[in-house]
């Protein structure tokens, strides 16, 4: 078997879609079916319950995607080892974030990073946190800016850099624009712009509005 397959393997099923796991992958559509064909044909298994558009995994395909997983995450290890062991003061390294850092947060710590070591580059990648998260798990990235901190998950190590203070933004003629601190349940009948579903900061602010004894309305998704 060969690491191209393990690693077409595991973005289809990541993406439960050979078409876009092409995409993701930037290569032909043929190209990863053929490869998945040769990788079911040497373990001589079904990996994928094919049927219409959207494909999933057998129950044997889920273990063999955890092992797989595994198995890429301490080769990307062994590779970067490597790499630091020949010159430590050299390298890249390879940094996961969210477009809510690249403004300002991010540029302040690489460049105070590159005074004390300008001889390390850094190759950056952006994404949804929970991409990003799982992009460190199997070893692509190295380190990761996420929010919140990852304290409850095995297969991370987090640690709060910094913290920030969460705003209402709101119209001049609105009632409470002259207030310095609201509580969040004032604003309890006004509309929402917010997250779409599936974004942390969504499921951070329902939380917290629940907390407060209220269901958001929410006017756009952005």
């Amino acid at each position: 078997m060969e690491l191209r397959q393990l690693k077409y393997f595991i973005k289809v099923a990541e993406l439960e879609h050979v078409s876009e796991a092409a995409a993701s992958l930037h290569v032909a559509q043929s190209a990863v079916s053929r490869q998945i064909a040769n990788l079911e044909s040497e373990l001589g298994v079904d990996l994928f319950i094919r049927g219409g558009r959207n494909i999933r995994l057998t129950p044997v395909g889920e273990i063999f995607l955890k092992r797989v997983r595994n198995a890429l995450t301490e080769l990307n290890k062994a590779e970067h080892d490597i790499v630091e062991f020949l010159n430590p003061e050299s390298g890249t390294i390879r940094l996961g974030f969210p477009t809510s850092l690249a403004a300002k947060k991010l540029p302040n710590v690489i460049t105070e990073f590159r005074k004390e070591h300008p001889q390390i580059g850094f190759q950056l990648h952006q994404g949804s946190i929970q991409e990003i998260k799982d992009a460190v798990k199997i070893g692509q990235i190295d380190v990761a800016f996420v929010s919140p901190v990852p304290l409850n998950d095995e297969d991370l190590r987090g640690e709060i850099l910094f913290t920030e203070t969460i705003a209402a933004v709101l119209p001049a003629t609105h009632s409470l624009a002259s207030e310095k601190h609201l509580r969040l349940d004032q604003l309890r009948h006004d509309p929402f712009v917010m997250y779409r579903q599936g974004d942390i900061m969504y499921d951070l602010i329902m939380s917290a509005c629940k907390q407060s004894g209220f269901q958001p309305r929410t006017a756009f998704e952005g």
